[in-house]
């Protein structure tokens, strides 16, 4: 009996043991990476300020490198300078795209021509016909914090400057639909109407080739999906 006693007492005291082990295997992970992962399958480590990826999707390497040694800077947006007024003409990249894709005259906040707020503008995730430019966001269509994860953390600020005020990757949006969008991939997001999504994937598409951007291997496989799919003849 007192044989017996001891074997349970003993089994016990194994078991508290293997349980105090797991929980603080689980604590130190949790030290060592505050946060949970974003969408991009990484976070920032919060007392390092370091952005530490956990899938290829957000790799800085190209292809199916293993991203969990990938170690990226934290990605700040006013290192990527936009809405700058290069001409210095007082209107800014966001005046000067809202001007340029309106299909009517638009029309001035006051009469030095600076602030836009009114024009015809078609959505470039929706569709939608926008009139109201405090409607419309000026979308990148690569997110800028997309292509700091993706080869642009170790860009000059200069680089960055000029892909974050590129026409090419400027598209006016649907204010609420480029929330939804936020800084996700063609894997995680796309329009759902199949001409403009054609039309999206071929523009990310080039914005990644002019910028030599390390697109991650489940957005690639989406925009060659897209891309089959196409007729030769079409013009999306």
């Amino acid at each position: 009996m007192k044989l017996s006693e001891d074997r349970d007492v003993l089994n016990q005291q194994i078991s508290f043991i293997l349980y105090i082990t797991i929980c603080w295997s689980f604590l130190q992970q949790a030290i060592a990476h505050p946060g949970g992962l974003d969408t991009s399958g990484g976070h920032y480590n919060r007392s390092t300020s370091v952005y530490h990826c956990h899938s290829a999707s957000c790799s800085d390497l190209s292809g199916d490198a293993a991203a969990s040694n990938t170690v990226i800077k934290r990605y700040s947006r006013k290192d990527w300078k936009h809405w700058i007024d290069e001409d210095g003409d007082c209107q800014n990249t966001r005046a000067e795209v809202l001007i340029s894709r309106s299909k009517e005259k638009v029309e001035f906040a006051t009469s030095r021509g600076c602030r836009v707020v009114k024009g015809s503008w078609i959505g470039g995730l929706t569709g939608i016909l926008l009139s109201n430019a405090s409607d419309v966001d000026i979308d990148h269509v690569i997110p800028l914090s997309y292509a700091h994860r993706h080869g642009g953390s170790s860009w000059s600020p200069s680089k960055k400057e000029r892909f974050a005020n590129d026409p090419l990757n400027l598209l006016p949006a649907y204010d609420l639909e480029n929330r939804r969008k936020s800084d996700k991939g063609p894997s995680k997001y796309l329009p759902s109407d199949k001409n403009l999504a054609c039309a999206y994937i071929k523009r990310w598409q080039a914005i990644g080739v002019k910028y030599g951007l390390n697109i991650a291997s489940d957005d690639m496989d989406i925009i060659r999906d897209v891309l089959d799919t196409v007729p030769a003849e079409s013009f999306c």
